[in-house]
């Protein structure tokens, strides 16, 4: 089996009931959700990991809550443009503000800046940010969900904290519980700021 073939294999093992393929014409790799997700566009991208990162977007999480009136979840690629973290705060501002969910702003915003910097920093492209409002796992309350995933499988280092920074990871441990999950394409590091 050519290593091609057996790379889209391996995607579509990880992720059930998506079909992938390689587009001869356009030189780029091609994507479409099972019909139960209910995605209608195609996912494109120039490289299968980047195509990896992209399905990894659009899987199902667990079932929003019902005060998300406006959707249950934003996600946007931010490394394209030259002011990531400004524009994944003014993401976070539009999409709190239509969920009338105002009260995680203040901590979701320093959260949402610690991972955009540091994806930017020690992340590889493509870089995307999705942002939801889901039952916690642990307490079943509302919590808002905040996601980077990059390309990159290295793993975040915690740095000791000094002049030099590394202040990172003790912020955003001190206002999210805080996961990182490696998968087929990169990384996704995931900040669950409970309902205050």
């Amino acid at each position: 089996m050519p290593d091609h073939q057996q790379a889209v294999k391996d995607l579509m093992d990880r992720f059930p009931g998506w079909k992938a393929w390689w587009g001869s014409s356009t030189l780029t790799w091609w994507a479409i959700a099972p019909t139960e997700l209910r995605i209608t566009q195609l996912l494109q991208s120039p490289t299968l990991g980047g195509l990896a990162v992209q399905i990894a977007q659009h899987q199902p999480s667990a079932r929003p809550v019902e005060t998300t009136s406006a959707g249950a979840r934003f996600c946007r690629r931010l490394d394209e443009d030259p002011h990531s973290v400004r524009l994944g705060r003014r993401m976070l501002d539009d999409a709190l503000a239509a969920w009338n969910a105002e009260h995680w702003l203040d901590d979701a915003r320093i959260v949402t800046s610690e991972l955009v910097t540091n994806s930017g920093k020690h992340g590889a492209p493509p870089i995307f940010l999705a942002l939801s409002i889901e039952p916690d796992p642990e307490s079943a309350r509302p919590a808002l969900m905040i996601t980077v995933t990059d390309a990159s499988t290295d793993m975040p280092v915690e740095r000791e904290p000094g002049d030099d920074g590394g202040f990172g990871m003790t912020v955003l441990g001190g206002l999210a519980k805080v996961t990182t999950h490696i998968h087929p394409g990169g990384k996704t590091i995931r900040a669950v700021i409970p309902k205050p």
